[in-house]
């Protein structure tokens, strides 16, 4: 059993002798290649609309206008996300409501109401306008500029629990003021 002891003791010795050596450093590696440049994740949007611009559907007091958004793709509608909003038309306030928006509007004692949509699929954002006035519903006498926040998959988690209808709350949660602009779309 001595002889196991002595054994295991000159063991010892020998393990932490060659593990506190030390010795010139070695020639430096090689570089690893540099991270592809890739999707950050999120993009945001500005569209302008002209009131000259809507297209009526066969639906009474309804108009329509299809914008061109290559951005999102079948990966943004399958996982992602793809929020909407339109600048408020008071003009004194800088403020984005978010859409879908519904305004009660009364004329000559005839409640009716005006309704701003937005739907998306591949490659497009659908925003239709529908006017409930009983006699002659119009289509907007005003031009409407929007914000379209779109998220890529691998972003939506940082939404969790935020209120999408509050775009402060979702310009914070996604950090949307640390993004710069290039050619009216916003890239990180």
């Amino acid at each position: 059993m001595k002889r196991f002891y002595l054994l295991l003791s000159l063991s010892l010795a020998v393990i932490i002798a060659l593990s506190s050596c030390e010795g010139p450093a070695g020639p430096r590696g090689y570089d690893g290649l540099d991270g592809r440049d890739g999707e950050t994740g999120i993009k945001t949007v500005f569209l302008n609309m002209s009131r000259f611009d809507w297209k009526p559907l066969e639906t009474k007091g309804r108009w329509f206008y299809t914008f061109s958004l290559p951005e999102i793709t079948s990966d943004v509608i399958e996982n992602g996300a793809v929020l909407c909003y339109r600048k408020s038309d008071i003009s004194e306030y800088e403020a984005f409501e978010a859409m879908p928006i519904t305004t009660l509007v009364e004329e000559n004692g005839v409640l009716f109401s005006n309704e701003l949509w937005y739907s998306h699929s591949i490659g497009k954002l659908d925003i239709d306008w529908w006017d409930s006035h009983p006699v002659e519903p119009l289509s907007p006498s005003y031009d409407m500029y929007f914000k379209v926040v779109i998220l890529y998959p691998t972003y939506t988690y940082k939404l969790k629990g935020v209120d999408l209808e509050d775009y402060n709350a979702v310009s914070k949660a996604l950090e949307l003021d640390k993004i710069e602009s290039i050619n009216g779309i916003i890239v990180k």
